[in-house]
């Protein structure tokens, strides 16, 4: 498993290649944000998380043919922002 960093646009997403092997793409700006590609090139936003006083986690936002990167990063920010007052978002009901 391989990692490169750089800052996550849509032209990253969209030079997603497979490799044979699961990499990751980490953003240089928001610390967590990735996307994850498998090792036949589907590609998805993850966020990894710690939260505090508990566990880390690695939460699937979603694929990058289906969700824009600013709205995946407009997501994981909120998240992180959830983990670091001890909350874990995969339990937080959405907002209507």
């Amino acid at each position: 498993m391989t990692t490169s960093y750089d800052k996550i646009t849509t032209q990253t997403a969209g030079s997603i290649k497979p490799t044979g092997s699961i990499y990751f793409v980490r953003d240089t700006e928001l610390r967590g944000f990735a996307i994850k590609v498998t090792a036949k090139g589907q590609a998805s936003f993850v966020v990894d998380l710690r939260i505090k006083n508990g566990g880390t986690i690695r939460y699937t936002i979603g694929g990058v043919d289906h969700i824009l990167v600013k709205e995946a990063r407009i997501k994981a920010h909120e998240m992180i922002a959830l983990a670091k007052r001890g909350i874990d978002p995969r339990y937080q009901q959405p907002h209507k």
